[in-house]
């Protein structure tokens, strides 16, 4: 049997894990390696999401103010690997990248005087 915290191998009789120090979890119809992975999987799904949440934005406000193209295009991608995570999350950073694109454009041929 495995701890669900740290996935350490543990006795079958055990009430708390030797590695951690968290107590034992029965699970019914599952493995105790099976809900360690997927709760190891599931910490790297919300720390992948947050890192694209993150660089999204940044890019998608830097894309106001320099090279919209390009940062633009670099909210867009953030946008859609967010969706990964959070589906309606990521549509909107995709739309906002778009429109913050546009509208840094717009702004820099403005101040260009054109």
């Amino acid at each position: 049997m495995y701890c669900s915290k740290c996935g350490a191998k543990i006795a079958e009789d055990a009430e708390f894990c030797s590695s951690c120090g968290s107590q034992v979890e029965e699970h019914i119809g599952v493995s105790q390696q099976a809900a360690a992975s997927v709760q190891y999987r599931h910490e790297d799904d919300t720390k992948g999401g947050k890192v694209f949440i993150i660089l999204g934005w940044v890019f998608f406000g830097i894309s106001l103010l320099f090279v919209p193209i390009l940062f633009g295009a670099g909210a867009f991608i953030m946008g859609y690997l967010l969706r990964k995570h959070n589906q309606t999350h990521g549509t909107i950073l995709m739309v906002m990248a778009v429109a913050g694109a546009i509208l840094g454009t717009l702004l820099g041929m403005a101040s260009a005087g054109w």
